[in-house]
């Protein structure tokens, strides 16, 4: 395992980074980086011309959560319109990220939020975040990707590790030389939630998009049951007043 410090974005390396004419941003870390909801939005909001942007989601520290929660997808929908990969280490379960999942957020929370579908992401990439309830996450993202959006999760950088078995013990060879047994297993164990969610979010995206199409017709339908019952009644008064024959 590294010692490397946990990384901490300052306003100066973050005006640094927008700064950054590249629609192309990538770094990796043995730690997760110390950055806000906040700090999210101001870098979304001042790079509309991103395309892939992969911030340390595969961080082989997991003893310390992630600052950002589901919500930090919303900017880059947002914003960046282009953005066609987008790689975050999130903590996707727990109190603060739950109420995005719940059955009253799809009442209040969605306009409140200001949500966006992203319009060309291929792949987001959630590394080794932590995730709960793979259902209500993928029914919340199904709000947010386009259909045939890949959910990329596990240590893709080190493809090995996938394959190894789950029930190593500390003292097997491979993961006393590169990574603890204890490691393994939980990445293993976020990988298998993600890979449902991968498994389901197609499902809940299209039915998302037939419930639209229906919304649209039903709302059409209404209007011209309106503009019918405005002839209506224009006829009606034209017969009150003697007009008809």
């Amino acid at each position: 395992m590294s010692d490397a410090p946990a990384l901490h974005v300052h306003q100066h390396s973050l005006n640094t980074i927008i700064l950054i004419t590249s629609s192309e941003f990538k770094l990796t870390h043995d730690h997760a980086v110390g950055i806000t909801q906040s700090d999210i939005e101001t870098l979304a909001s001042n790079w509309p011309s991103l395309e892939t942007f992969t911030l340390a989601c595969q961080p082989t520290e997991l003893a310390t959560p992630s600052t950002l929660t589901l919500l930090a997808l919303l900017p880059f929908a947002r914003h960046c319109s282009a953005i066609r990969s987008l790689g975050l280490f999130i903590n996707a379960s727990g109190t603060e990220s739950s109420p995005l999942t719940s059955p009253s957020f799809a009442r209040v929370g969605a306009a409140k939020h200001n949500i966006k579908r992203f319009k060309k992401l291929t792949t987001l990439s959630v590394g080794v975040s932590h995730i709960e309830d793979e259902g209500a996450v993928a029914l919340f993202l199904s709000r947010l990707c386009p259909l045939g959006c890949e959910i990329e999760c596990g240590v893709t950088s080190n493809s090995n590790l996938e394959d190894r078995p789950a029930d190593l013990d500390d003292n097997d060879d491979f993961a006393t030389g590169m990574m603890p047994a204890e490691f393994l297993r939980e990445v293993n164990k976020r990988r298998t939630k993600w890979n449902e969610v991968q498994r389901l979010l197609p499902l809940l995206t299209r039915s998302r998009m037939e419930e639209r199409e229906l919304c649209s017709a039903l709302v059409d339908e209404v209007e011209d049951l309106r503009v019918q019952n405005h002839i209506l009644s224009e006829k009606g008064k034209g017969y009150m007043d003697g007009d008809g024959c």
